[in-house]
């Protein structure tokens, strides 16, 4: 971290890596200062090429900006659980025999989802989304549920590793395998952050058990 960062500029960072781009009023209901000294504190961070503005589309008045960090801002406040992940994965994928790489990544999925499922509570499967979703929450990972044509949808509003999500879709895959387990229920991966969409979304096959 660069000592020339003050603690309230580390809070505009790791809020960003968590939420991803937000407007200046979304980082004042973030923050919970005025939006002065949001823009004070955007400006050292731009100064410093931690942040870039980029200019959101609307067509009724004032135009109006969001942030977002830079590569530089990303790797300012490292996450060491994060960089562990990802060299697992990596190293996880090279394994030369596919039935065994299959089985390390299976394994893994089945104990994560054994931790998260002894938490989750509720009857329908719409009930045991919302639950983990709560559970996904509390670790600063925004999820949300809906429904849409009747059937619960669970939105990942924010990558929990977006840079190996960025390099390797088929964690994607794995994350769709993980929620699965944990409700108890299929789920399908109908949008994607990799194929493009703005947040990754599941939508259960069944509404109730």
């Amino acid at each position: 971290m660069s000592a020339q960062l003050s603690q309230s500029d580390v809070t505009v960072i790791q809020l960003l890596l968590r939420t991803g781009p937000l407007t200046i009023s979304q980082l004042v209901d973030h923050l919970g200062i005025t939006a002065t000294a949001v823009r004070q504190r955007l400006s050292r961070l731009q100064d410093a090429e931690l942040v870039d503005r980029s200019q959101m589309p609307d067509g009724r008045g004032r135009p109006s900006h969001r942030y977002e960090l830079t590569e530089a801002g990303r790797g300012t406040v490292g996450d060491n659980l994060a960089d562990l992940a990802c060299a697992l994965w990596q190293e996880i994928q090279e394994i030369p025999d596919t039935e065994l790489r299959k089985s390390v990544v299976e394994g893994a999925i089945r104990r994560m989802a054994d931790g998260y499922a002894r938490r989750v509570v509720g009857e329908s499967v719409e009930e045991r989304l919302q639950s983990a979703a709560e559970i996904f929450v509390e670790r600063d990972i925004p999820i949300t549920v809906e429904k849409v044509e009747g059937l619960p949808v669970l939105r990942v509003l924010q990558c929990p590793y977006p840079d190996l999500a960025k390099e390797d879709h088929r964690v994607c895959e794995m994350e769709k395998q993980l929620f699965s387990q944990v409700i108890g229920g299929p789920v399908d991966l109908c949008q994607c952050r990799h194929q493009g969409d703005s947040c990754c979304t599941f939508q259960a096959e069944q509404s109730s058990t």
